[in-house]
């Protein structure tokens, strides 16, 4: 039997933009379809414990978990009914299934309430 849980969202608040850093080229992202990580290396198996794969399908989005019922992600990850999203836990590879994730089906959604999608 698969558990439930619910997604708690956030959402941050940019400052002065003068205390921002400063932004350089776009990013490309190779990585994305070569295998290989972009910026770094590849973590261990399972270093991350704390962190799912927020799935619409297939990967979507990532959330952290904070207790055994509560996920956090950001606002913009997700705007669709909770039936919508699986969160997996335990998953090194997204792409391989090695018998050790954990699948969660989301039962709610709390938006910050000064979140504003625009």
């Amino acid at each position: 039997m698969q558990g439930k849980v619910a997604l708690l969202i956030v959402f941050a608040v940019l400052g002065d933009s003068s205390a921002a850093p400063q932004k350089s080229a776009p990013l490309a992202f190779p990585g994305l379809h070569d295998g290989r990580i972009v910026g770094g290396i590849e973590a261990d198996r399972h270093e991350f414990k704390f962190l799912v794969d927020m799935r619409r399908g297939s990967h979507y989005c990532a959330g952290s978990i904070i207790t055994p019922e509560w996920v956090v992600t950001a606002a913009h990850c997700s705007q669709s009914a909770p039936s919508g999203y699986t969160l997996v836990a335990g998953d090194h590879n997204i792409n391989q299934i090695d018998g050790e994730e954990q699948t969660r089906q989301v039962v709610q959604i709390i938006n910050h309430p000064n979140y504003n999608r625009s």
